[in-house]
């Protein structure tokens, strides 16, 4: 039958139209309500001796790290200001708190998939509380993160956990992204990670794994200080990465100015953290994360710091007749893997791949009518569509020790400046002092004496140096003098100054002086100087541990400035006996007066162990001085 063309093209249009008004009436992600998870639902503990970690089913990262050594037992509330009310508990006083964000798409720890290229899928959503599910399209799955980040908690136990995205109990989808955290026995402070992207659905995929690391620094605080080229406050916030034997520390001042280059790699990093001065929350990439991606650091405008680790791109084949995983059969049917790996004697994670001569000898094994049920479950889990990341994440303070316990060189995140060669040592005598003291005000004072003893000898020749240029003082002023006098004679404004060098090295020729003899050692002992500030400076070991009395805590400032006022009087004392090469009187009184003043107001915002070293060390030096002075004075009697 012959239908007129009019007549066909008002069925086509007409067929449109419903095709258009039944797509309306299906919703898709585009259209779903953001779903906010936090505050509501409860994280899941990891507990440890030494760290309780709270992992959050809002994002599947860690809320929270609490350190509970009794070290880290915090006497004052700590919370930031900008923490709204029901996120600042944990900021209280009691165990340290390590995750600095309280906002779950800011947790430190979490993963997700990007780039993520599946076609156009069909999401069956159905909540506790609904009897029948409710149908969503996309095309961009991946987008569906950012509308409802709740992973549902399939197990758990005193020792892991394991979260899945999208939660299988209520979301089914032919992608999903599964994450257990494991204790570990030897390594406290630490959690095992395994991460398994499954494709359960009948067409292929392709994407990227995202891992990111974050804390926070209130940008509404300046940071920074007087002595900022030397080391900065306390808890700057910083951002970090290690790859090809090469660290990248970034602060937050730092990034603020940093090109991409300088904070960008390609490649998988050793490991990817961000920091304070004292703790770190680390990751260390294991098996499973090739060669092909990337590390970035980033720092937002809300002052979030953020460490973030890429794979490269992953790609998984449609799965048809593979074996699923049980927390997905238990909601949605079909096969479990766990069940075929039982039935093949496989104790074994639902994702870990099988070796071919395990299923080999299977087969072989398999006797008459278990033949079949043996082959069956061997061509389920060869199907199966799935790949897997391992990692280590580690919470905890930046002990050198408990870095090196880790592996991967994460030691190198312990900034030392430019001369950790010699900052590295020192902190063992600190430690080995502590280990026979008990007390760290001791350790510190037995290692300031321990280099001032190395550094007696050069030292005492730059004071002896400098004790003698004092004695030629007069005769250089009277040379002056004389020259001044001839050139006037001469009807000249001043000496002839070839001349006046040439008389001035003759008179130190003749008494056996070196004008650089006082300045010399002083610059070759001053990387030690440095570098033993550096150490105690950045030393997570005297954190929250007393010096006497009202000082309670070795890295924060004296509450009464106590410290920094008798090292003025101290310094006071020590210029005035110091011997003065050159300069005139009123250079020395600047000297005298000013140099105590500068660092006096200089330490009273620096932590009091430091002060205590420069104290110390200054006594000794004033020591040292007497000490040379009594032996001129036996030598000339003698």
């Amino acid at each position: 039958m012959n239908i007129p063309l009019s007549v066909q093209r008002y069925r086509l249009v007409s067929l449109s139209l419903i095709v258009s008004a039944l797509a309306l009436l299906v919703p898709t992600v585009a259209s779903a309500k953001k779903v906010a998870c936090r505050p509501g639902i409860a994280s899941v503990v990891l507990k440890s001796a030494d760290v309780r970690f709270a992992v959050s089913p809002c994002g599947g990262g860690v809320e929270s790290v609490k350190l509970l050594e009794s070290q880290f037992d915090m006497r004052t509330d700590r919370t930031p200001k900008a923490v709204p009310a029901w996120a600042a508990d944990k900021w209280k006083p009691g165990a340290l708190e390590l995750v600095g964000t309280w906002d779950a798409k800011w947790d430190p720890f979490r993963d997700r998939l990007i780039d993520l290229k599946v076609g156009q899928v069909a999401l069956q959503v159905r909540e506790p509380n609904e009897a029948t599910a409710t149908t969503l399209t996309t095309d961009n799955l991946d987008g569906f993160y950012d509308t409802d980040a709740r992973w549902g908690v399939v197990h758990q136990s005193d020792d892991s956990v394991t979260l899945v995205w999208p939660d299988p109990q209520r979301v089914k989808s032919p992608i999903y992204l599964s994450k257990r955290y494991t204790l570990v026995k030897d390594r406290s402070r630490s959690l095992d990670v395994e991460i398994a992207v499954w494709n359960l659905g009948d067409s292929p995929a392709q994407f990227k794994l995202r891992h990111t690391i974050s804390t926070w620094s209130d940008p509404t605080v300046e940071e920074g200080g007087l002595f900022a080229m030397l080391a900065g406050p306390p808890d700057l916030k910083s951002a970090a990465f290690h790859m090809a034997d090469e660290t990248v520390h970034l602060d937050i001042n730092a990034l603020k100015d940093a090109e991409p280059s300088e904070r960008e790699a390609h490649g998988t990093p050793k490991w990817a953290a961000t920091d304070s001065r004292y703790f770190i929350l680390a990751t260390l990439p294991g098996k499973g994360w090739g060669t092909g991606g990337g590390v970035a650091i980033h720092l937002h405008p809300s002052g979030v710091v953020e460490s973030i680790v890429t794979s490269q791109g992953e790609a998984l084949a449609a799965m048809a007749g593979g074996c699923v995983p049980a927390w997905y059969a238990k909601t949605w049917g079909g096969s479990s893997c766990e069940a075929d790996f039982k039935r093949l004697g496989l104790d074994h994670r639902p994702h870990a791949p099988i070796d071919a001569a395990f299923l080999d000898k299977a087969r072989i094994g398999a006797q008459g009518a278990d033949k079949a049920t043996v082959e069956a479950a061997i061509q389920r889990v060869q199907r199966r569509q799935v790949k897997a990341w391992q990692s280590q994440i580690y919470a905890g303070p930046k002990r050198i020790d408990y870095l090196r316990a880790i592996g991967g060189d994460v030691e190198e995140a312990i900034d030392f400046g430019w001369f950790g060669v010699i900052g590295r040592p020192l902190l063992m005598v600190m430690r080995f002092a502590h280990g026979f003291t008990g007390s760290w005000p001791l350790a510190i004072i037995i290692l300031t004496v321990m280099v001032k003893a190395l550094l007696w000898p050069v030292m005492g020749k730059s004071m002896k140096s400098m004790r003698k240029m004092q004695l030629l003082k007069p005769e250089l002023d009277a040379i002056k003098k004389r020259l001044e006098k001839e050139a006037k004679a001469k009807g000249l404004d001043k000496p002839d100054p070839q001349e006046l060098n040439k008389e001035t090295f003759a008179l130190y020729k003749r008494h056996g002086a070196n004008p650089l003899g006082g300045c010399l050692p002083m610059f070759l002992q001053m990387p030690v100087y440095i570098a033993l500030y550096r150490t105690i400076y950045s030393s997570v070991e005297l954190y929250n541990q007393p010096l006497f009395m009202w000082i309670t805590d070795l890295t924060q400032k004296d509450p009464y400035y106590a410290l920094p006022v008798l090292l003025g009087a101290v310094m006071f004392v020590q210029q005035k006996i110091m011997p003065n090469p050159g300069g005139d009187d009123a250079q020395r009184k600047m000297l005298l007066y000013f140099m105590p003043i500068m660092f006096s107001f200089m330490m009273m915002s620096l932590p009091s162990g430091l002060t205590l070293y420069i104290l110390v060390n200054t006594v000794l030096s004033i020591v040292q001085n007497l000490w040379l002075r009594r032996e001129e004075t036996q030598t000339k009697t003698a």
